[in-house]
């Protein structure tokens, strides 16, 4: 079969959430396997609708796995694992691999021949199953990522900067051919001896049709990293990769449906024509029916536990939001009760003027009449007749409008009137919290700046500084209930890059009024928000205070954070200091370590100071330090170098460092893990070092050769060590292990890079810092304030939780 032309290839789904997956293989309609991080092996007999958890038979991540047959199956990973299966993946055993690299896939084109390849240029051939296996001469010593093995006698191998190698001699020798192309490859699908597909870095699309020896390298629409590509004989291939992406081939499915989150996809398998599975970080599970015109996110994770109960408040566009939410929340495990009120917000009072028009006399209960039950009452009745887990309230349009108060015609985005908002907001989220729920507040959308008949200007309530005053409001509401609110940025999902949007991803998400929103459109926000708020819901709360770090020294602290100093305060001011580049808090928050570039340790409130880099006065360290890391108990703290070199101090052990490695990228940040017996180092292209007891859970520039989409710059850790975060100076953020995806700052055109990234205590949720000081929450964490943007004291290095 002839793979229809790369050039084709057309920009499409985006998928959902729920543990970190690697790739799947479905030897039919209904059988699918998916392995991923630390051992974890699904199964599924329903096309990927509901899966199982088999018993872990290794901790080690699994990225690659195959099935000759319906019984016999193969997977591979990480220290040279190897895994066979003969029931169907019911039970699998280990088997000894010979190496201790990284694998990165496995073929096997026949129930005996199967072929395996990773790091190093590792390739291992097994003539019994899987059962024993031998070396095989690659000729290279780079990073092997992918190997399709379409004939017994014929396999072609692709991987991190080095030419296709190809064997027609069942592996004995192997001859190398280039592609012209200057990026490297992740995966890659043979149909017969003779067609391939492999993509990779930055949308890398290439074609061979003649086993490998000539290929021809195309776009596919996307600048994303592609990590998974599978092809259906005779029909289509579709390729998969970072935040989210699926590109395919069929010009049929030009009209893919993104599903709403940022999510890596490493893997897919299409059995048929119709159905196709793919997998990613955070557990993500997609299925489609109709070859990729539509897909379906399986959270495995819920589907067993019973659903969170959500109230929705606010007015008609919250209401119209939950229609649409309503319709697919059980599939997040969301049980909605949509009671928002048509006409009303959390202000009061009459007339009011909407589209030029002004009203008196409603009968609404946001009129201010005696006598007519208001929002409160129904709010209170509301939350007592339900009893949320979770209640949700959107304003916004409300409040823009411009309205009689206290004898003035006042809108929002003035002073003496967004403080009544202000009050009249705190009233609701107190109402709302009245019986235990957890608060989300939803920042409102803009309006589409309509123009009045025979006018060049917009409706007064339509325009964005009005919306952007509301919004205002809702982060600092939300920072005065710190363990109880938090504030989801629907604005910055619905319009993206600021401006208002009718349609994103060919979704028509706004009526026609350009106020409310479409079923269509809350169906298209159910992945990113729905996932939200039952992690919201079922999180318990925990410490949610930030401080923030300049690079002159200055220290901010923002909830219940105290200032307790910075290197001016102790006669150090900050050009004696050199750059202060990192902070780390202590366990209790009662203090803080600060670390100069050139290996200065400063310490406050109950922060001990326990050593620092040696090196004669006006001298520089062998490298500039740039992170640090405090042990669990507050006994110690590491700090890296940009080289890779760890230095330990206190009770902080030394794990080993990547010093004299030659790193192709230099480091940026590191986390301690959960016991303090380890640690990770993260590189500015992706990469992750783990020592000590730090396992290592993946990392955006894999497999091998992939790069990401943008300079990593920060790195948090789950409060258990089972996973970590990495963020991007764009907003991006990527999950591993446990690490949950909260949400990201992705292509939303952020006026300063990020720079810093903290986690909340219960590991629910985190914060992006960025330069010019502003804050951006996610998940369990609110907004408890920020620097300001730009902060007086510089730019900003570095937040840590306090």
């Amino acid at each position: 079969m002839h793979p229809p032309a790369p050039q084709d290839f057309t920009a499409g789904a985006r998928a959902g959430t729920a543990a970190a997956l690697s790739t799947v293989t479905c030897t039919s309609n209904s059988n699918c396997i998916a392995v991923g991080s630390s051992g974890a092996i699904l199964l599924s007999d329903d096309g990927g609708i509901a899966w199982s958890t088999e018993t872990a038979v290794t901790a080690e991540l699994l990225w690659g796995v195959t099935c000759p047959d319906a019984t016999e199956c193969v997977a591979v990973g990480g220290e040279g694992t190897i895994l066979l299966s003969d029931d169907g993946g019911a039970s699998w055993r280990s088997v000894p691999s010979g190496t201790t690299v990284m694998l990165w896939s496995v073929s096997c084109p026949s129930a005996s021949r199967c072929v395996a390849v990773g790091d190093g240029g590792t390739i291992l051939i097994s003539d019994d199953s899987g059962s024993t296996w031998t070396p095989g001469s690659s000729g290279t010593a780079d990073d092997l990522t992918s190997v399709s093995c379409p004939a017994v006698e014929e396999c072609v191998v692709v991987g991190n900067d080095v030419d296709v190698l190809v064997t027609e001699n069942g592996g004995t020798t192997w001859s190398a051919y280039p592609t012209t192309s200057t990026g490297s490859f992740a995966s890659i699908d043979c149909t017969s001896t003779l067609d391939c597909l492999a993509v990779g870095d930055s949308g890398l699309v290439a074609l061979t049709s003649d086993g490998g020896v000539s290929w021809s390298v195309y776009p596919s629409a996307t600048g994303e990293a592609l990590w998974g590509v599978t092809c259906v004989p005779g029909a289509f291939c579709i390729a998969v990769g970072s935040a989210g992406s699926i590109v395919s081939s069929d010009p049929a499915a030009s009209g893919l449906r993104p599903s709403g989150t940022t999510q890596d996809l490493h893997g897919i398998s299409c059995p048929s024509v119709a159905e196709c599975v793919a997998v990613g970080a955070s557990g993500t599970i997609l299925t489609t029916g109709d070859s990729g015109a539509n897909w379906v996110l399986r959270n495995q994770s819920l589907a067993s536990l019973p659903p969170v109960k959500a109230l929705f408040l606010g007015g008609s566009v919250s209401l119209t939001l939950g229609f649409g939410l309503a319709t697919v929340s059980g599939e997040y495990g969301v049980d909605i009760t949509d009671d928002a009120i048509l006409g009303c917000g959390v202000v009061d009072g009459e007339p009011i003027i909407v589209q030029g028009v002004t009203y008196y006399d409603e009968a609404t209960p946001c009129n201010g009449q005696p006598g007519v039950e208001q929002w409160p009452q129904y709010y209170a009745q509301d939350v007592a007749a339900t009893l949320p887990n979770v209640a949700v309230l959107l304003i916004g349009r409300w409040e823009t409008v411009d309205r009689m108060w206290e004898g003035h015609w006042s809108h929002a985005d003035q002073p003496a009137y967004d403080a009544y908002i202000s009050s009249q907001l705190t009233t609701a989220v107190e109402i709302m919290a009245s019986h235990g729920a957890k608060v989300v507040l939803l920042t409102s959308p803009y309006f589409d700046e309509q123009p009045p008949p025979a006018s060049g200007g917009i409706w007064p309530e339509d325009r964005r500084a009005r919306v952007d005053a509301v919004n205002r409001i809702i982060y600092q509401v939300a920072s005065q209930f710190p363990s109880t609110v938090t504030v989801i940025n629907l604005n910055a999902r619905m319009d993206p890059g600021g401006q208002f949007a009718s349609f994103i991803d060919g979704v028509g998400i706004r009526t026609s009024d350009g106020v409310h929103i479409t079923v269509a459109g809350g169906q298209w926000l159910a992945p990113w928000l729905l996932p939200q708020i039952y992690d919201i819901a079922t999180s318990a709360p925990g410490p949610q205070s930030t401080w923030e770090l300049a690079a002159n020294g200055s220290v901010r602290g923002f909830g219940d954070a105290p200032y307790l100093g910075s290197p001016s305060t102790q006669g150090r001011g900050p050009a004696s200091a050199g750059a202060v580049v990192a902070m780390a808090a202590t366990p209790d928050g009662g203090g803080y370590w600060l670390a100069g570039a050139d290996g200065r340790v400063y310490a406050f409130g109950d922060a001990r100071f326990y050593g620092m880099l040696p090196h004669p006065p006006g001298s520089q360290p062998a490298e500039r330090i740039v992170a640090m890391a405090a042990t669990p108990d507050g006994g110690g703290y590491w700090m890296a170098g940009a080289d890779g070199r760890v230095y330990a101090f206190g009770d902080a052990r030394f794990y080993g460092s990547m010093a004299g490695r030659g790193l192709p990228s230099p480091i940026v940040a590191m986390a301690a893990s959960g016991g303090g017996g380890g640690y990770w180092l993260a590189a500015a292209d992706g990469r992750v070092y783990a020592f000590g007891d730090a396992r290592f859970y993946g990392m955006p520039s894999h497999p091998p050769g992939s790069r990401p989409a943008e300079r990593i710059v920060a790195m948090a850790a789950t409060p258990d060590g089972g996973g970590y975060w990495l963020a991007g100076a764009g907003g991006r953020v990527y999950a591993f292990g446990d690490a949950r995806f909260y949400g990201s700052m992705a292509g939303r055109g952020l006026p300063s890079p990020i720079v810093a990234m903290a986690a909340s205590g219960g590991g629910n949720g985190y914060w992006l810092a960025a330069a010019d000081g502003t804050v951006y929450p996610f998940g369990e964490v609110p907004f408890d304030g920020a620097m300001g943007s730009p902060s007086p004291s510089g730019p900003v290095v570095g937040i840590a939780r306090a």
